[in-house]
């Protein structure tokens, strides 16, 4: 499906009415707009969601003035009284060579007595072409919901500039998010909902029974309660940890922007230390892991080490005494008795020396528990291997004392800089101390949150394996009661189709989430300037593990503005690519955090990025400078520049 054409009349910037042509070819999937920043290239995105949702994305994501001025162009308000009105038009072709679907939607703006205006937004409307006519659709969200339904729209049509803070504090939830977005559970998730729903129904029925079932029901419906009550808290902290995430992130953004260069480097190196201090907890944090692990492994040989040393003399003792034979299996010599012949031909008679060792051989054999034999050989092998998991768990815990040790020297120097920072009265254009003081201060608000997180977390895992104990207990008292058999059934009938249900899910979500971090490492390595191959893992509890070929460490938390945005342009490739919706791909600003010298490396590769999609690149005039225009031009369907004059402005064909 693609993007043939989108007719815009008087919205924002774009007086009259302007339409853009984008059809384009397998071989040159690309469409570029460019133009320097306020002269409407966002504009064309938010035209698109406009269009299909009803709700200008780009603005409400970036919380712009923009937002609170009328939708319909300012020039046709002009001569307006109060209670008229103008109205204005967005159109949109999908198909292949010719209009399959074309989505319209109109908005009309009424001049209010005090001069300001309000925005009506009319109902999406939508022809299909059947045969050579075009047929109007009654339903035409039914449609679209085929075609780009509103839960992956973000993976279709994104700002690429706003992408750098996807992985920020709290991406692992955005991650999740998306995965499940892309994964069609919705069936799934709605089916678990109901049974959910159901199974409480039935066990409403317990006021039927009579003493302890009763009260076990009453005891689930509580705990279920809290448990209700305690994800509503959670959600409300996480919001409140992602709105002082920004707030620290604007802070940032002030801070490297100060004049003077003493307050820009302290600035980089609070930033360098506090990298530095995440990079070494995770690693103790892996460290950590990896001891608990050795030491499950170790555990059994290192707790029984004296046991197993004092068994092991006693049998060479044994065997030194004569007491423990060699390790012969009885019917071996048993058989060379009864054949009477010895296995180097010479014959055994039965009154030699050599029968009566033989019988003598399989006498101490039946007296020998074949554990001994077994252990003889066997406990060497544990107390060794015992040995050496033993000094690799000591090496582990050295270094988490190692780390321990580099965190809280870190640490130490970031409270040095730190204290620079809120001291700092050098005259500025920014207040460095004040804004030192006050990222401090959210910084110390957000660990707290997010310990109450995991707190509210633990309660929440805690009251669930209680609900499910209480509900086991539930039906083994029901059950005493044979009159209630059949409610006693529906329970468990519906606690099987649940654990299926999640099974089925688990299923799909991991398959999603292999084939993601497939994607993810296919698209990050095409796209990256850096010539060295990097390994991208996504972890089951939907964190991003970056490393490169000179270094196993993560360095999700240290990524640059530019590879932060890379990485999240290729997220957002991996997913559109698996979600299994063929719909074109419009993304504004895609090299906006994408440092000058490295824009020419990743121009090479952005028309391979998606090469089976059609891709409309809004970008800004610093973006698709001629470096990239030359190296991108060989797959460029067609291409505008936007005229901006007056407060309007006008498509034009690149180069008019």
């Amino acid at each position: 499906m693609r993007l043939l054409s989108v007719e815009i009349s008087n919205y924002r910037q774009y007086s009259g009415t302007q339409t853009v042509n984008l059809r384009t070819e397998k071989s040159t999937n690309i469409n570029i707009i460019e133009g320097q920043n306020g002269a409407g290239k966002s504009n064309i995105l938010n035209a698109l969601t406009l269009c299909f949702y009803g709700r200008e994305l780009h603005q409400e994501s970036r919380s712009d003035d923009m937002e609170t001025l009328p939708l319909v162009t300012e020039d046709a308000l002009e001569n307006l009284s109060a209670g008229e009105s103008k109205s204005g038009q967005v159109k949109v072709e999908l198909g292949e060579s010719e209009p399959r679907y074309i989505f319209e939607r109109q908005f009309t703006t009424y001049k209010i007595a005090n001069g300001s205006y309000n925005d009506d937004i009319d109902e999406l409307q939508l022809r299909r072409r059947v045969g050579s006519q075009y047929k109007i659709i009654e339903n035409p969200n039914n449609t679209l919901n085929q075609i780009l339904p509103p839960r992956v729209k973000d993976y279709f049509l994104f700002d690429g500039e706003a992408l750098t803070e996807f992985f920020e504090a709290g991406y692992k939830q955005r991650v999740e998010n998306a995965i499940v977005d892309v994964s069609h559970i919705g069936l799934l998730n709605s089916s678990h909902d109901h049974l959910e729903t159901v199974k409480k129904e039935i066990r409403r029925k317990a006021n039927k029974f009579e003493g302890r079932p009763s009260e076990i029901q009453n005891t689930i419906e509580e705990i279920e309660t809290t448990i209700s009550n305690k994800r509503t808290q959670k959600s409300q902290k996480e919001k409140d940890i992602e709105e002082i995430t920004r707030k620290i992130s604007d802070i940032k953004d002030d801070l490297r922007g100060a004049a003077n260069d003493r307050a820009r480097n302290l600035v980089e190196e609070r930033e360098r230390l506090e990298q530095k201090i995440d990079r070494l907890k995770r690693k103790k944090s892996e460290a950590r892991s990896e001891s608990c692990k050795r030491l499950n492994m170790a555990g059994p040989a290192v707790f029984t080490l004296d046991a197993l040393n004092y068994t092991h003399e006693t049998l060479i003792e044994m065997e030194q005494k004569g007491q423990l034979p060699p390790k012969i299996q009885d019917w071996f010599v048993r058989e060379l008795i009864d054949e009477g012949e010895c296995i180097c031909g010479r014959e055994i008679m039965d009154d030699s020396d050599a029968r009566k060792h033989l019988e003598q051989t399989l006498e101490n054999a039946s007296e020998v528990s074949t554990d001994n034999l077994e252990g003889k050989a066997e406990i060497p092998r544990i107390i060794r291997d015992g040995n050496n998991r033993a000094e690799e768990l000591e090496k582990r815990r050295r270094r988490m004392t190692d780390l321990s040790k580099k965190i809280e020297q870190t640490d130490s120097d970031l409270m040095e800089t730190k204290a620079k920072l809120e001291g700092f009265d050098v005259p500025d254009d920014i207040n460095v101390s004040a804004l030192s003081k006050q990222q401090d201060d959210l910084e110390k608000q957000k660990s707290e949150l997010e310990t109450e997180v995991g707190r509210i977390e633990a309660k929440i895992d805690s009251n669930l394996k209680r609900k499910q104990k209480k509900e086991k207990e539930f039906r083994k008292e029901a059950r005493k009661q044979n009159r209630h058999k059949e409610i006693i059934n529906q329970v468990e009938f519906a606690d099987t189709a649940l654990e299926e249900i999640d099974s089925i899910r688990n299923t799909i979500l991991g398959q999603i989430r292999e084939d993601t971090q497939k994607n993810l490492n296919q698209y990050f390595n095409e796209l990256i300037w850096k010539a060295e191959e990097y390994t991208i893992h996504l972890t089951e509890d939907y964190g991003i593990e970056v490393s490169g070929p000179d270094s196993s460490d993560n360095r999700i938390g240290s990524l640059s503005a530019g590879e932060s945005q890379v990485l999240a342009l290729s997220f957002m490739a991996a997913l559109s690519d698996i979600s299994g919706f063929q719909a074109p791909i419009i993304i504004d600003t895609p090299l906006g955090r994408i440092a000058s010298e490295n824009r020419k490396r990743i121009a090479q590769n952005l028309p391979t990025y998606l090469e089976d999609s059609q891709i409309t690149f809004l970008m800004t005039d610093t973006e698709y400078d001629d470096n990239v225009r030359n190296l991108m031009k060989h797959r460029v369907g067609n291409e505008y520049r936007l005229n901006f004059e007056d407060g309007q402005t006008e498509v034009r064909e690149y180069g008019r």
